[in-house]
């Protein structure tokens, strides 16, 4: 009787061993994606900043250049 009842809170220990594995893996996969999301949104901050800011350059005007057009005048 003893030995089934170390063996089974052997069995739980595994088990428990093993839970606690699962839940350190998740817990790294979250930090992963935190890290993930942080960089994406540092990213879309950036992006957003660099298209509504105010030293943002306007589009550059034509500028008309005269031309010489003697040559076709005769």
């Amino acid at each position: 009787m003893y030995g089934e009842f170390r063996l089974r809170s052997q069995q739980s220990i595994w088990q428990f061993g093993a839970v606690i594995e699962l839940v350190q893996g998740a817990v790294q996969a979250m930090d992963a994606l935190e890290k993930i999301l942080d960089k994406v949104t540092d990213w879309v901050r950036k992006l957003i900043e660099a298209l509504l800011s105010p030293d943002a350059q306007p589009e550059a005007e034509l500028i008309p250049i005269p031309i010489d057009d003697r040559t076709s005048r005769h």
